[in-house]
């Protein structure tokens, strides 16, 4: 299909120099690479953007290379998001230079194999048949004619973009009426996602069960730090407390992170931890929809937990051992509806859980051997992170 519509292309711009009907995917900037790169540098790979080859190269070996389908396809999506989209054009319009599909690496390129779907597929049929004709036909004025192959080649270009922007619509519909369907009865919808993208206000997750990319906010709008309490917790239903006494919110391309309060529980012997994120970080999203008077209730996303984090650790070791520090509820929306029946365990005003008779009695040398253990843990990872 594609060496058809490459050999039609060449073949209507023998014919009608000025006025072929062609589609061209120009090459973008380098500057349009550069979030990519130090995303993919932050994991010990590379990525080359020299040219559309190496770049293809590249991606396969990252796909092999990082051992994570989710990773490599979030890759993959990075790197289309830097490249311009391909339009239509006529001939006459540009410089033969011009002409080059980057992304398919072809010289000559058009829209010939789907004239049932596509207007651009029928004018190209028809400048071939008048091409393969003997003589050649040159005196019709629609389909060879520059001027209206031209704004023709304008009207396909605004047609499709609309058409992107109707389909995504249509999909972030779906997506919010599935996951309302699937949070009925006050049920939590809790999936694994992707740090895709490093904001200035906090991240953007890709859900990969749920085909779902959007914010996950941990600053307002007054600037004040949201970290949610489940971060340290684990819980779903501490989404919505938010711990109280973050401070040194730092972001850049790849990487954010928040500094705990020291009362928080994450701590252990007085010392301190951040939280940090990176792009391609594996984390647990709580998704939700927030109904409101627009015919697309929009979907968003709470932190519940990032995987294979060093705070986690210390949460599940510290778990008997929890301790009063602040924290803040958020003020309840109408789509949440009322919270889940409390199951035993810590109090929010003291944080200090009931004993139950049948479990046996807290071992206090084993719990400084673990204190031990989690020093050695934190040693060693603050030498790699050098």
């Amino acid at each position: 299909m594609v060496f058809a519509n490459a050999a039609v292309a060449r073949r209507i711009h023998e014919s009608f120099s000025t006025a072929a009907l062609l589609r061209r995917h120009r090459s973008p900037t380098a500057d349009r690479f550069e979030r990519l790169q130090r995303a993919v540098r932050a994991r010990g790979l590379d990525v080359d953007c020299s040219s559309n080859l190496a770049l293809a190269q590249s991606l396969q070996r990252i796909a092999g290379e990082a051992g994570d389908a989710d990773m490599a396809f979030l890759v993959k999506a990075m790197a289309t998001l830097a490249m311009q989209e391909a339009d239509y054009f006529a001939t006459g319009d540009c410089a033969t230079e011009a002409f080059a599909h980057y992304g398919l690496a072809l010289e000559y390129y058009t829209h010939f194999t789907s004239p049932i779907r596509r207007y651009a597929d029928i004018v190209v049929h028809r400048q071939l048949l008048a091409a393969l004709q003997e003589p050649l036909e040159t005196s019709k004025p629609t389909e060879l004619s520059q001027a209206w192959v031209g704004t023709t080649a304008m009207r396909l270009n605004e047609r499709n973009r609309q058409s992107k922007l109707a389909q995504r619509e249509s999909t972030e519909l779906f997506q919010s009426r599935y996951i309302a369907q699937l949070s009925g009865d006050g049920q939590h919808v809790v999936a694994d996602g992707v740090v895709a993208e490093v904001r200035t206000n906090g991240l953007i997750v890709f859900v990969p069960k749920f085909g779902i990319r959007g914010p996950v906010h941990l600053r307002d709008k007054t600037g004040r730090i949201r970290l949610p309490l489940s971060t340290l917790t684990g819980r779903p239903r501490d989404a919505d407390t938010h711990i109280d006494g973050c401070s040194d919110f730092s972001a850049d391309a790849g990487c954010l992170s928040i500094r705990l309060p020291i009362d928080a529980p994450a701590f252990h012997l007085g010392g301190g931890a951040n939280v940090a994120f990176s792009v391609f970080d594996h984390v647990t999203v709580l998704l939700r929809v927030l109904e409101t008077r627009r015919r697309r209730a929009p979907v968003y996303m709470t932190l519940v937990s990032r995987a294979s984090s060093n705070i986690r650790a210390y949460r599940s070791t510290l778990a008997p051992l929890d301790r009063t520090f602040r924290v803040s509820a958020a003020r309840p929306t109408a789509d949440q509806g009322a919270e889940p029946a409390e199951t035993k365990g810590p109090s929010k005003k003291t944080g200090v859980q009931k004993p139950e008779p049948a479990k046996p009695s807290v071992d206090y040398y084993s719990v400084l051997e673990k204190f031990g253990q989690l020093s050695l843990l934190e040693t060693t990872h603050a030498a790699q992170m050098l």
